[in-house]
């Protein structure tokens, strides 16, 4: 419960995902959490 609470509040402070040197802006929250899973 205290991961997924951690996640949710990283979560809100994500703007953008980096992969593989990459940066994507994330717009939506629900995509910042799937991301994150």
């Amino acid at each position: 419960a205290v991961m997924a609470e951690a996640r949710s509040q990283q979560a809100a402070s994500m703007t953008e995902f980096s992969w593989l040197g990459h940066r994507f802006p994330v717009a939506n929250a629900k995509t910042r959490v799937a991301l994150l899973k």
